[in-house]
């Protein structure tokens, strides 16, 4: 049976009623209390001289919002006709006035008026009206309010009762326990030379550290996080005063004072702070659906300043957000959601997807009215936590050797101590009530120590002796017990076990927590026919590895792919599939390359081949070319494309901007490649814009022109000149 001792610290009034720390009042820290799960070997320690610690102040959290009763909307009060008349309103017309107060101040807030004809319906959105104090840290629980309330003849004052959720720490009953079972003695001496002084003052100093850990009040619904345990180290001093005769150098030692605290440190005392607990801005409204039996919720929201909508993966245990995804549109824009992608991640995390298929929508449609849709995911146990079963142990052997040690710094002073040490090895196995054995012990390094004080005569050299102390764990060491290589599990990091050593070295069990997938089948490599003509891809040998159903794996290609394949050549490629627990299976996928005739066609391979679930986007790739278009001409984004052939004809090429072609010039355009199943991608193309055609054949012509006329002008003067000497 597992045993583990601890010391309780209380906290007392002057009164003597016990309370929890509280940020405006001091603390009495005035008893231990030491004690065992089983309430044997209770002792008790008072401190007669209790001492106040004034700087116990817990630390506020900005970011903390733990679940809390809400305060319930109030009955409506209604005001008198006089309030209409002094506010000069027509006796036709009536007013809803909205107060919003908080309770801790009893201050409003805010007020907020509606007027309308009577009779009128007055159509109140609240969570618009509340949407600037959710920054503040206010919830409020509107369900209970009507959003089409009728205005009366009288005045109609609804007033909303807000509680602020921003809570201290203090407010929640907060134990704390030592983790070590015995106090420690260091003696310390003041002053430097003894010799020179007539008196100095020894000090015992005891060290403690302490973990707290938190509690729900039995009268409130305040829910505190599970966190690590918050650490507190803590000093006691005692001291005694001793007169030294400088002649004969003898001491004489005045009796030990009490033990009381001296150094309370809280530099590890915060809290984390949980930014996905503060409201957000863009929320409009959530519908959330939890997974039975695990620790997940899914929800969806609609985002109300555009068209789009994310859906978010909740730990309920922590209220943070595992993984949200995002997506955004035009109205009437279908969305394909896929699950099994989304569950990727959250293997890693540790979660499972369980067997059978996914009742998801397969598709989100965007609405006109984005902001008052709310799209509610069903979810029937797609995602559940993993068992965390226990491993027993039980010690087989245990070997103790003592070394004893003198510390001889201290031969010097009036007093030294005496160490022993003890080691042992402890070994472990596995219970057979488990799933399945270790493949080998678990081993376990301890050391454990205990003293003798002995007090020295300077003149006489007489040395006495006292009683030896308790045995103290001095040293474990658990680098031998990490499993994290053995098939089959995983041991988590939090999951190295704390040993609980009682003086008396009564320590039976061990308890070791893993992560595992019990009792999985495992993945098994195909075979696939190709052309001799045919290019072998990554995707053709990965999606030819079987893995068993509801599993979600990663695989990797070892082998390295060929560039040319023979007729009647038989290839195998070694793949590698992990799964979430870490474990992985390796496997072999074994090729066939036939002749042109001996396989039909590429229907027989498809067949062979398992369906491809990634975006199309993932699946291909566009291969750009720079284009060189004419000034003024407008150019198509297909133009960029090398390889449209072997793209899907349902892809759709344009321009982010279209490039401006007025003008002779480099550019570089943005081209937006979209898939059928609306998946984008974006590519950069460079465009070279030169001088068209037509600019140039008017230039050649110019020239052209200019040589006609100086023909002719020098033909006319030829002619002139035949005319005068009669030659014509």
């Amino acid at each position: 049976m597992e045993q583990e001792v601890r010391q309780i610290i209380s906290f007392e009034a002057m009164d003597g009623t016990q309370v929890a720390p509280q940020h405006d009042a001091s603390i009495l820290f005035k008893q231990f209390t030491l004690y065992n799960d089983n309430f044997k070997n209770s002792l008790q320690k008072v401190w007669p001289d209790p001492k106040v610690f004034s700087g116990f102040d817990v630390p506020q959290v900005d970011g903390l919002l733990p679940e809390c009763d809400y305060v319930l909307p109030q009955t409506v009060a209604w005001n008198s006709n006089d309030t209409i008349e002094t506010v000069k309103y027509d006796k036709f017309n009536s007013v809803i006035s909205i107060n919003i107060l908080d309770l801790n101040t009893s201050q409003i807030l805010k007020t907020i008026n509606y007027y309308g004809m009577i009779g009128q319906k007055a159509n109140i959105d609240f969570d618009k009206i509340l949407h600037a104090y959710q920054k503040q840290g206010y919830v409020l629980d509107a369900t209970n309010y009507t959003e089409d309330m009728e205005f009366l003849e009288a005045n109609q004052a609804v007033v909303i009762n807000m509680k602020h959720l921003l809570l201290r720490i203090a407010d929640s009953k907060m134990l704390g326990y030592m983790v070590k079972p015995d106090d420690i003695h260091s003696p310390v001496w003041k002053g430097d030379d003894i010799a020179e002084q007539s008196n100095f003052v020894q000090t015992r100093e005891i060290y403690r550290t302490i973990n707290y850990r938190f509690e729900k009040k039995s009268n409130s619904d305040i829910q505190v996080p599970n966190v690590d345990p918050i650490k507190q180290e803590v000093v006691f001093e005692k001291h005694r005063k001793a007169i030294v005769d400088m002649v004969t150098g003898i001491a004489t030692f005045e009796p030990w004072g009490e033990f009381t605290p001296e150094v309370l440190t809280f530099e590890e005392y915060k809290m984390p702070v949980f930014e996905d607990w503060k409201p957000k801005t863009d929320i409009i409204g959530a519908q959330q659906v939890r997974v039975e039996d695990s620790d997940i919720a899914v929800d969806a929201i609609y985002h109300d300043d555009e068209n789009g909508v994310t859906v978010r993966v909740i730990d309920i245990r922590t209220n943070g957000i595992i993984m949200a995804y995002s997506f955004f549109g035009k109205a009437g824009r279908k969305v394909p959601f896929n699950l099994n992608t989304a569950l990727i991640e959250l293997n890693k995390l540790g979660y499972r997807y369980l067997e059978g298929q996914s009742n998801w929508k397969d598709g989100i449609t965007f609405k006109e009215n984005i902001g008052k849709q709310i799209f509610q995911i069903i979810v029937d146990q797609d995602i559940k936590t993993i068992t965390e079963p226990i491993l027993k142990a039980e010690r087989l052997r245990e070997n103790d050797e003592e070394s004893p040690m003198i510390d001889e710094s201290l031969m010097d002073e009036a007093n030294f101590k005496q160490v022993v040490k003890k080691h042992r090895r402890i070994t472990y196995k596995a219970d057979s009530r488990t799933f399945f054995d270790l493949p080998q012990p678990l081993q376990q390094n301890a050391e454990f120590i205990r003293y003798r004080q002995a007090k020295v005569n300077l003149v006489t050299a007489e040395v006495t002796w006292q009683e030896w102390g308790k045995w103290q764990p001095n040293e474990v060491v658990f680098n031998e017990l990490l499993v994290n290589n053995f098939e089959g599990f995983e041991v988590t990091p939090t999951s190295i076990p704390e040993i609980v050593v009682t003086p008396d070295f009564t320590n039976e069990d061990i308890v070791v927590q893993y992560k595992a997938l019990l009792n999985r089948e495992k993945a098994i490599g195909g075979t696939l026919e190709v052309k001799v003509d045919q290019t072998i891809t990554e995707d053709m040998i990965l999606d030819n590895v079987l893995v068993p159903e509801g599993y979600i794996t990663e695989k990797q290609l070892l082998t390295p792919l060929p560039t040319m394949l023979r007729a009647n050549q038989k290839l195998t490629f070694d793949v590698e599939v992990l799964f979430a627990d870490q474990t992985v299976d390796n496997v072999e996928v074994n090729v066939n390359v036939k002749a042109q005739d001996n396989i039909n066609d590429q229907e027989d391979i498809q067949e062979k081949i398992l369906v491809d679930n990634r975006l199309m986007k993932d699946q291909y790739v566009v291969e750009v070319k720079p284009l060189i278009v004419e000034q003024g001409k407008n150019i198509l984004a297909k133009e960029a494309v090398k390889n449209v052939a072997l793209l899907p004809g349902s892809t759709i090429f344009e321009w982010k901007i279209d490039p401006d072609t007025s003008k002779v010039q480099k550019l570089t355009a943005t081209m937006v490649v979209i898939y059928g199943d609306q998946s984008t991608m974006e590519y950069l193309v460079d465009i070279d814009v030169i001088a068209s055609k037509q600019a140039l054949v008017k230039k050649e012509e110019q020239k052209e022109i200019k040589k006609v006329e100086t023909k002719k002008s020098e033909s006319n003067i030829l002619t002139r000149l035949k005319g005068m000497f009669g030659l014509e």
